[in-house]
């Protein structure tokens, strides 16, 4: 985790498996939020689901805001433990 960021909640918006990207929506963010499986945290193969619960960091980047780490919201006080 990096020190200083704030979690976000938010829900997958959608999430294309094949290509490895999706989009996040959450209150803080209308235009909502750009995520790669790269970022996201948790073992096995990394996918989201429409509609899934989450957590996030993000980053505002050149093409707008990115989605640093993605974890399900249990995992978030493990992380911080």
């Amino acid at each position: 985790m990096s020190d200083g960021q704030t979690w976000v909640r938010g829900t997958v918006q959608w999430f294309d498996t094949a290509k490895g990207f999706g989009f996040l929506s959450a209150a803080d963010y209308p235009n909502g939020v750009f995520v790669e499986y790269s970022s996201i945290d948790s073992p096995g193969f990394k996918t989201l689901s429409p509609g899934q619960e989450v957590v996030f960091t993000c980053e505002h980047r050149p093409r707008g805001v990115e989605a640093v780490e993605v974890r399900q919201p249990a995992l978030l006080s493990t992380a911080a433990a």
